[in-house]
């Protein structure tokens, strides 16, 4: 008789190691933790060093080349430095807070991608006021050196500013309550439609079925 094609049943029994098998991995060593911390401490004291000089770079150059456009603009007159000063004020603060409205109201659509963009809109627009802050308020010799140029060639120019700013706050928030307002309306108009799409369905059934 010849032997049954299943194998033998003993070897079921006894089930041979596959040398073959790759060996199961080692638990990482107390040593290989420390190597691996160490490197992603280096990589952090690299990005932090890395970051301190690129902001004492910008922050000694960026205001100091600031008020030069400015002062480049103005021309040392002062109806200028007035008009420039207002005009970059108002649409440098206006434009950003609507777009954070925007932003808030577009969330949650879309895995949030709507609301990025508009607060990376927000940011890019409030580069003006935020380069001319930096030399309203700063204390590098770049910002001593704009506040010269702008008192000498910009006349005007920050105190207008100032006002430009105040003046997009007071319009900013009028415009975010009537964004409110209007998405609010909408809100109550759904669920308005919806209930009375609820009551004729609820109307009809009791027609039909007295």
């Amino acid at each position: 008789m010849s032997p049954d094609k299943h194998g033998d049943p003993a070897e079921f029994n006894n089930p041979q190691l596959d040398v073959d098998a790759p060996a199961p991995p080692a638990g990482e060593s107390f040593g290989d933790k420390v190597n691996r911390f160490a490197r992603k401490f280096a990589i952090i004291l690299v990005a932090i060093g890395l970051a301190v000089i690129t902001y004492f770079i910008l922050a000694n150059f960026l205001p100091q080349w600031w008020a030069q456009r400015i002062a480049n603009r103005v021309e040392g007159k002062f109806s200028s430095g007035i008009w420039s000063g207002l005009t970059l004020g108002f649409i440098c603060t206006l434009l950003p807070i609507v777009f954070v409205a925007l932003a808030v109201v577009n969330r949650k659509k879309l895995k949030n991608i709507p609301s990025l963009g508009f607060v990376l809109l927000a940011v890019i627009t409030a580069i003006p006021n935020l380069l001319t802050l930096s030399i309203v308020v700063g204390r590098t010799s770049g910002a001593y050196r704009g506040q010269n140029i702008l008192d000498i060639s910009a006349p005007g120019f920050r105190g207008a500013g100032l006002w430009g700013t105040i003046i997009a706050v007071i319009v900013g928030v009028i415009v975010c309550y009537y964004i409110w307002r209007f998405r609010r309306r909408g809100r109550d108009l759904r669920k308005a439609k919806a209930t009375n799409a609820e009551l004729s369905a609820a109307q009809q059934d009791s027609d039909e079925n007295p």
